[in-house]
């Protein structure tokens, strides 16, 4: 890794990190109410939502994956491999692997490895096309701005990665948000923080390899 490339990091992650934290919060939050009041009753809603929130979140990775990449260099084929790469290997992780992992941790009674690339690939992989393309588009319409969409597109990514990363432990993973909250709350924060930070943040900035301009980097005033 490039001195260059690391500083753009740090300043990258130093921007969008408090996002991600306020967002686990509340979203937490809200699971927890809806676990107490609904979900108890309605066992099959947590599976609904998940798979709505994981093909909505696979959307808002490309998105900000690609416009990351697209802020620093502007090639159109490179660009589309990254938001596709980062959406449906990275992410995927996030919203599967690390709560599957995380509820058999947990010794939940029956935890599921659910792969909705491989199930529904006729979904996922239009979303994932659509979206890189969408953040390529807006961060070109929208030069000088680059900063703002990518803020945006992450912020919303984190809380559909969190609503997805809950909801497969409720229903995949068998088990219930009030058994141990905070051990679950440190499982989705794992989910989201790292999968969702790197496909986001940290694996388009490696992958660049021009300088990025300085008026992108940083909070917009």
């Amino acid at each position: 890794m490039t001195k260059l490339n690391y500083r753009s990091m740090i300043l990258e992650l130093k921007h969008h990190i408090p996002y991600t934290f306020l967002n686990l919060v509340w979203v937490f939050i809200v699971f927890a109410l809806l676990t107490e009041f609904v979900f108890d009753a309605h066992q099959y809603l947590a599976r609904d939502i998940y798979e709505v929130a994981h093909a909505i979140h696979i959307f808002i990775s490309a998105v900000a994956t690609a416009a990351m990449f697209w802020r620093y260099e502007k090639r159109f084929a490179k660009a589309m491999v990254v938001g596709l790469v980062g959406s449906l290997v990275i992410c995927a992780a996030g919203d599967i692997l690390f709560p599957y992992l995380g509820a058999r941790l947990m010794g939940f009674p029956t935890p599921e490895l659910h792969i909705c690339l491989l199930e529904h690939p006729h979904t996922i992989l239009p979303l994932a096309f659509i979206g890189s393309l969408l953040g390529i588009f807006a961060v070109n319409k929208r030069e000088g701005k680059g900063l703002a969409i990518t803020l945006f597109s992450h912020s919303g990514h984190v809380v559909i990665s969190i609503t997805a990363s809950l909801a497969y432990l409720l229903y995949f993973g068998g088990g219930s948000i009030l058994v141990n909250p905070v051990l679950i709350f440190i499982i989705v924060l794992l989910s989201v923080v790292i999968p969702c930070t790197f496909s986001d943040i940290i694996f388009p900035v490696l992958m660049k390899n021009q300088k990025p301009k300085e008026a992108d980097i940083g909070c917009c005033n």
